[in-house]
């Protein structure tokens, strides 16, 4: 048990790690792509809020103010969804200037957030060869938020039993003797 929560320290994601490694997955995708800027938000709090970007962050910043994008990315999921477009595993709609997919988690494909690059092309229109990258950066994004999210759930449950574990250890220094009672 000691090992494991050692090794859990080594291998701590931390907020700055997670922004470093999806700046690193925005760079790929845009260079790829031959994109200048692009965005990573992710959803707290049903809000979201700019974890990461590749070029000006204040346009990023104006482009999540203009809409309500939760919302837009829950309907990709639905019929009839306006302008989205399906690259095989990739849905994708154009809005603002910018193609936008969701980040979605692997396990009931919740909601984690989207990935946004200014768009070259007024409809999303990748070729092959750019999808099938696109579709692993986005992979990956996904995995490093959703292990995030685990991690976070870890850190609150140890918060809510830290208290019950010091009062175990004083009781455990404190165990009275067959005669004292």
């Amino acid at each position: 048990e000691v090992s494991l929560i050692q090794e859990l320290d080594r291998r701590l994601l931390t907020s700055g790690d997670l922004r470093q490694f999806l700046e690193h997955v925005l760079i790929a995708i845009c260079e790829r792509l031959r994109i200048p800027s692009g965005f990573v938000a992710v959803i707290r709090d049903r809000e979201l809020y700019l974890e990461a970007s590749c070029g000006i962050a204040e346009e990023a910043q104006k482009v999540l103010a203009a809409e309500d994008w939760v919302a837009v990315l829950q309907s990709l999921g639905q019929p009839g969804a306006g302008r989205a477009n399906d690259h095989g595993p990739l849905q994708c709609v154009s809005r603002a200037g910018y193609w936008i997919w969701p980040l979605r988690s692997s396990q009931g494909g919740r909601l984690l957030g989207l990935l946004a690059v200014q768009a070259r092309t007024e409809e999303p229109l990748l070729t092959e060869e750019e999808g099938q990258t696109v579709a692993m950066l986005l992979r990956r994004a996904e995995t490093a938020l959703e292990d995030r999210q685990l991690q976070q759930t870890v850190f609150l449950a140890l918060q809510r039993i830290m208290p019950e574990l010091e009062r175990i250890q004083a009781w455990r220094g404190a165990v009275p003797y067959a005669g004292g009672i």
